[in-house]
């Protein structure tokens, strides 16, 4: 019984947690029902390797939207302190 090819749209889903749960438990289930398929093996390593991708560019726009907050604060921090040393000076 090989993988049908509607199955190969990992890279089409989006991989939250729970898609990934239900694939992954899917192809575990399909793995020991038939132990003998390597497609359903090449499936779940590639959702793996989806779910990493997915995972990794999670994180890096994270990171980047973490550091254009903290950019953004520092520079509010730095407007309101003119502002206060303007307001110290003028009175």
């Amino acid at each position: 019984m090989a993988v049908p090819d509607w199955f190969f749209i990992f890279k089409e889903i989006d991989m939250h947690d729970e898609n990934f749960i239900d694939c992954r438990e899917f192809l575990e289930r399909m793995i020991e029902s038939h132990p003998d398929n390597n497609e359903f093996i090449k499936a779940y390593i590639k959702l793996f390797e989806k779910k990493t991708e997915y995972d990794i560019a999670i994180d890096t726009n994270n990171l980047e939207l973490d550091k254009v907050s903290e950019e953004s604060k520092t520079e509010r921090l730095k407007s309101e302190n003119e502002v206060e040393k303007s307001h110290i000076v003028n009175n």
